[in-house]
């Protein structure tokens, strides 16, 4: 019976089926039918791993994380977010209570298949970023994820008086230390379809514009950044 659900999981993230099924007999006819193509096909049916780790997750959870120079004779630094250091900053960025950052910052930073970083720049907090894995992500009910794929989400400091090409900066050194990882080969980015100065930030940041799609929290533009076009880029 946990294997049958696991294809159904899996199945749905490949949009084979529909989010919610009723008819058992249904379901159970798909999987079989899934089952014996692949065999046909020489396809290799993969479930979810479970307890599956991100791989860009520092294994300590403080300290510098990564950082890069940048022309400005000054550093561009990537931490892991502490809650204890950077919630009084997050409450205020996202204008919700202490209490409802805490509760969802601690269960993020306590689950294996995501992550938050902090950007700083001049030691000032630039922007914050959620990592998830593809076992994790939104994503995974809208196109098909490899199991190390991972998406992005950025929050930008609203009261920051740096310019855009500082979040750049910014965004360019998270880049590169998710790409130090051999894993790291796709990385996705949702923002608002609103978010104009994200968009273009990440556009010049190597990520290309593939489709809008509706997120459960809002709608979005769908952006991919890969390997390869980032060091051609580069």
């Amino acid at each position: 019976m946990r294997v049958e659900y696991n294809c159904i999981a899996w199945l749905q993230s490949l949009s084979v089926l529909p989010i919610s099924i009723h008819d058992p007999a249904a379901m159970k006819f798909t999987i079989i039918k899934c089952f014996f193509k692949s065999i046909l096909t020489g396809c290799v049916i993969r479930l979810p791993k479970k307890n599956y780790m991100l791989f860009c997750k520092p294994a300590r959870k403080t300290g510098i994380a990564f950082e890069q120079p940048i022309p400005a004779n000054t550093n561009v630094t990537i931490r892991s977010l502490e809650l204890k250091r950077d919630i009084c900053y997050l409450h205020k960025w996202r204008h919700v209570s202490i209490e409802t950052v805490y509760v969802q910052y601690k269960d993020f930073l306590n689950d294996k298949s995501t992550h938050s970083f902090v950007g700083l720049f001049k030691h000032k907090r630039i922007c914050v970023i959620d990592v998830s894995g593809a076992s994790a992500s939104v994503l995974r009910q809208h196109i098909r994820l490899r199991p190390d794929d991972c998406s992005m989400e950025l929050l930008i400091n609203p009261v920051s008086n740096e310019s855009a090409d500082v979040v750049q900066a910014v965004i360019h050194t998270f880049i590169c230390y998710y790409l130090s990882f051999p894993q790291a080969q796709f990385l996705y980015s949702t923002p608002g379809i609103y978010e104009y100065t994200l968009c273009r930030i990440l556009e010049q940041s190597g990520f290309t514009f593939q489709e809008n799609i509706i997120l459960p929290s809002k709608a979005a533009s769908l952006y991919l950044l890969t390997r390869s076009r980032f060091l051609l880029k580069k």
